[in-house]
Formats: structure tokens, sequence, C-alpha cells
């Protein structure tokens, strides 16, 4: 729970010093998007590293047994909607209508969405990481400009980052 509660500080941090320079009175969100594109993908990026440093198997996700269409489908057109859908929106949806802090919230939707991922316990804790960090998005994204709003930016920083691991998958 402190890595957690680190993280989330981290996030708050590092963004609000980007978001500073990038945002006058107006919300730019394509700008947001790159810089919370590229902020995720320096994590997966280090993460995997980290990961592959031991045991690059531990990273493997058994949808990659599927034809690429079928994982092309599920990743990029699927499951980052329906996930974003059940994890987060759902989640800070009852989160407000339960009157809960907003770091339960969080802490909550990082969980569901890590154990919806828990292929073997370092692809959860990976994914932990990847919760919090969609879940601080979604958290800021909303507060910066709405619930659907948030719900598509998640969602296309998600199937992105699938994207990516897809054609690292694809080509190695």
């Amino acid at each position: 729970m402190a890595f957690c509660h680190i993280l989330i500080i981290l996030f708050k941090y590092l963004t609000d010093l980007s978001i500073k320079k990038i945002i006058n009175k107006k919300h730019d969100l394509k700008k947001l998007f790159l810089l919370f594109a590229s902020i995720k993908l320096l994590m997966t990026g280090f993460l995997s590293f980290l990961v592959s440093m031991f045991d690059e198997s531990l990273l493997r996700n058994p949808i990659e047994d599927n034809a690429k269409c079928v994982i092309f489908f599920i990743t990029l057109l699927i499951a980052p909607f329906f996930e974003t859908f059940i994890f987060q929106y759902l989640v800070f949806y009852f989160g407000r209508m339960f009157r809960q802090k907003k770091i339960t919230t969080i802490l909550l939707s990082t969980l569901f969405f890590a154990l919806a991922h828990q292929y073997n316990l370092i692809y959860f804790f990976v994914t932990v990481v990847a919760g919090a960090y969609y879940a601080c998005t979604f958290f800021y994204i909303e507060k910066k400009s709405s619930n659907f709003t948030s719900f598509l930016f998640v969602s296309l920083l998600h199937a992105l980052n699938n994207f990516i691991a897809f054609i690292i998958n694809i080509t190695s």
C-alpha cells in the first residue's frame, strides 16, 4: 500500500510540473495525452527492462497463444475500453456514489485492475503500477474535464500501450 501511495504522490508531482508548462487557461487534451502517454511508455519500458533482466517469460500474457488478428482485436479494440469501463469508470462512479475518499477509490481501481491480470506474481506487480497510473490519470482528467473524456483518455492510453506491446511481440 505504501508503494501505491508513493507512486500516486510521484505521479502528481511529475504531472503537476509538466502540466503547468503545457496548460494556460484551456485544457489542451492532445498535449496532455502526449505527456501522459510518454510517461506511461517510459514506465512500461523501464519495468519491462527490469523484469527481463531476470526472466523475460514473466511478462508473457496468455493471450499471446492466440492468432495475431485475435490478439490485435482483443488487446486494442476490446480490452482497453472494457477494462477502463470496469476498473476506472465504474469504480470512480461507485466511489462518488458512496462518498469514498479519492485515495480509496484510486487504490480500489488499482487493485481490481491488477487482480484481473494475475498471470503470475511479477506480472501482477507490473500491472499494479499500470493500474495505479490509469486510476490516477482517470482521476486527474475527470477532475479537469468529464467522466466521458476521462474514460476515452484512459482507454486510448491503454490501447496505445497495448499497441506498442503488440508490435514488440510480433516483431520479436
